[in-house]
């Protein structure tokens, strides 16, 4: 939110009566559940930093990625949880998005896609984990799939063009036993 914006907002509070500001805090509450609501409904996971590489959010998905409690895992320096493919440095100072992949072997072999992009006024810094695993694995079993079909195809078209020189030899045999006959 813009500074000036907050400002205001904060100018018009000494203005209001205790049962607006109630109100007013009821739907900022009701809001803010709603949003994490949503962002717990993702299947990708999402990481809020601040502007100096702290974590400040983190939804269900990405616990279940990092397999750590939500208190835990927002104490981890950014390095970490990136798994080294980049630094707090490089994000902050490249003023756009920007993805790395990071192949994991253990405790079993893994594939996450990371998007790490500012946001707002570029004061924070979204980070979305994707899981590509199974993506992953269906595209190389359609690749295969594809290879084979080719292959299947292939064959096919080989045996046809053999095919016809051996029926053609095997008529002009009969054709000549016939009249050695």
């Amino acid at each position: 939110m813009k500074r000036d914006t907050m400002d205001k907002i904060v100018s018009r509070l000494e203005h209001l009566g205790t049962e607006e500001l109630r109100q007013l805090f009821m739907r900022l509450a009701s809001e803010k559940g709603l949003l994490q609501e949503v962002f717990d409904a993702l299947r990708d996971g999402l990481i809020l930093f601040d502007a100096d590489g702290s974590a400040r959010f983190a939804n269900k998905a990405a616990c279940a990625i990092y397999n750590r409690p939500i208190k835990e895992m927002l104490r981890e320096p950014f390095e970490r949880l990136v798994g080294g493919t980049c630094t707090w440095e490089e994000v902050r100072n490249s003023g756009i998005a920007i993805t790395r992949d990071l192949h994991v072997n253990y405790p079993e072999e893994r594939h996450y896609n990371f998007l790490m992009s500012p946001v707002g006024e570029g004061s924070e810094y979204l980070l979305l984990i994707r899981d590509d695993t199974e993506s992953l694995a269906r595209g190389e079993e359609d690749a295969e799939a594809e290879q084979f079909n080719l292959v299947t195809y292939m064959a096919g078209a080989v045996a046809h063009e053999i095919g016809n020189p051996l029926n053609s030899l095997g008529l002009n045999l009969q054709l000549m036993q016939r009249k050695l006959a």
